[in-house]
């Protein structure tokens, strides 16, 4: 005889989380603008968790969680990251001269705040690298570069001094042959005399 079935006990419906409510634009923006921040200071996902954890406890920031708000979770953290990430990526796309200068204005600025401050080895610094980024000295490449082109320069003298020297010798060759007429080895002009 086949028994009842057995009635599976139905779920416990959750209860809905309190949905976080939703960040305004400027909130994103100042979000993101910090975290822009850390991250060119070399931050990682581990380091803007903390970060926004310590934020979130401060009651006048762009993080703070209202009473009952959960904190914000990895992903979302990763999705601001990504923001980020493309703020960066968008302001590296200039073109080499705007960035030249720009990279050369940087400097200069550090340049005269360290000789402000009486740093004069850290002034050096600045001067040498914005030296370097002139291609005011010569790199070692540069110098390596120069060396071959000038043994390059050197072998192409010595092929062509060769090269006219062999020509040289075979006109004076043909010049010779000539003289003695037989415009060959010298065999037959012996033959030619007969026995002497």
């Amino acid at each position: 005889m086949k028994g009842k079935p057995t009635k599976q006990p139905k779920p416990k419906a959750r209860k809905p989380a309190r949905p976080r409510p939703k960040a305004t634009k400027a909130t994103v923006d100042r979000r993101v603008e910090e975290l822009l921040r850390i991250r060119l200071d070399g931050a990682e996902l581990w380091d803007i968790r903390e970060y926004v954890r310590e934020k979130e406890a401060e009651e006048v920031s762009a993080w703070q969680l209202a009473t009952g708000e959960t904190p914000l979770s990895d992903p979302q953290l990763y999705r601001y990251l990504q923001r980020v990430d493309s703020r960066i990526a968008e302001s590296c796309r200039e073109s080499r001269p705007k960035l030249l200068r720009l990279h050369l204005a940087k400097r200069r600025n550090l340049y005269a705040k360290a000789l402000n401050q009486g740093d004069v080895r850290s002034a050096l610094a600045v001067a040498r690298d914005e030296a370097q980024l002139l291609d005011l000295y010569p790199s070692p490449e540069a110098k390596l570069l120069k060396e071959v082109e000038q043994l390059q320069r050197t072998v192409a003298e010595a092929q062509a001094r060769r090269a006219a020297e062999v020509d040289e010798l075979k006109r004076e060759l043909a010049e010779a042959r000539r003289e003695r007429g037989d415009g060959g080895d010298g065999e037959a002009q012996g033959r030619a005399d007969g026995p002497g």
